[in-house]
């Protein structure tokens, strides 16, 4: 190799190992610079960005929440972040850091992920015949369902019937069971709330908070999530070049009336209604 030659690759190795993300221990999950973007107008082509440079990372036992107004792209995001596919999107990012486990839109795999993290969606299809027991066995979850407290707290009843014949609620209270069995220490939930009541609400939310777990969810629940996280997502303004762009950190260093009232672009009236019980208001 002559000289310029060996230049040439001594600085390629220093530029690949500028960029090369490094992490603590304590991080369980980061992402760099995530861009989704969405066809709003088939016709003339019309597309809008859900979020552009969106990067924020998270350590292990936070609990972080993803607010905002419908459409604003909360789902989108936690789907991405859990490297889910997104149907009539274009999603890009720089690199995903998930366990020890560093990925790229090239190099990231479903399955890997699958190992990884759990994920409880917000819809589920029960409109097969499996049971509770049949699902655990299917997905090969291995767990004692005496030692995991949601399934352990389930009438027996349901563990032997069709899920189907459940109703909303208790079909969420299932989905919920069989995520937190999976026993993955970082859990990705959208709108884990749905279809309870405020007193079933309020356990869940107990249940996840004493689980030791590190937990991404997405909430329409303002008052409820703001209690319940040490940290959150939401949208912050509309760039010049139309791009939402998000704000990420500590609950208590971005939840305040002014910030809320941009996020939902809402009056501060109104957000400090939403913010009312909360640490968050003066």
């Amino acid at each position: 190799m002559n000289l310029i030659n060996l230049t040439k690759a001594i600085k390629t190795k220093i530029n690949t190992e500028a960029v090369k993300p490094i992490f603590t221990k304590s991080t369980v999950f980061a992402i760099n610079n995530l861009y989704i973007n969405t066809c709003i107008n088939t016709l003339s082509k019309q597309q809008r960005n859900l979020t552009a440079h969106l990067s924020f990372e998270v350590q292990s036992g936070e609990r972080w929440v993803i607010l905002g107004a419908n459409g604003c792209g909360k789902s989108s995001i936690l789907h991405a972040c859990a490297g889910l596919p997104l149907i009539g999107r274009q999603v890009n990012y720089d690199f995903i850091h998930l366990i020890k486990h560093t990925y790229t839109p090239n190099t990231a795999n479903i399955k890997d992920f699958a190992k990884l993290r759990s994920y409880c969606p917000q819809r589920l299809d029960w409109s097969g015949h499996l049971s509770v027991l049949q699902l655990i066995n299917l997905l090969n979850i291995n767990t004692s369902i005496h030692n995991n407290y949601f399934l352990n707290n389930l009438p027996e009843l349901w563990l032997s019937q069709p899920i189907s014949q459940r109703s909303g609620g208790e079909q969420q209270r299932i989905a919920l069971s069989l995520t937190l069995a999976q026993q993955a220490n970082l859990m990705f939930l959208d709108e884990p709330l749905n279809h309870l009541d405020e007193v079933q609400q309020l356990q869940h939310l107990e249940i996840l908070k004493h689980s030791g777990k590190t937990l991404v969810i997405v909430s329409h629940h303002i008052k409820l999530s703001l209690n319940f996280s040490t940290h959150v997502l939401m949208p912050s303004s509309i760039d010049i070049d139309g791009n939402q762009q998000w704000i990420a950190g500590t609950c208590r260093d971005i939840v305040n009336i002014n910030s809320l009232a941009t996020a939902y672009n809402i009056d501060t009236l109104l957000a400090a209604q939403l913010l009312k019980g909360t640490e968050y208001i003066d």
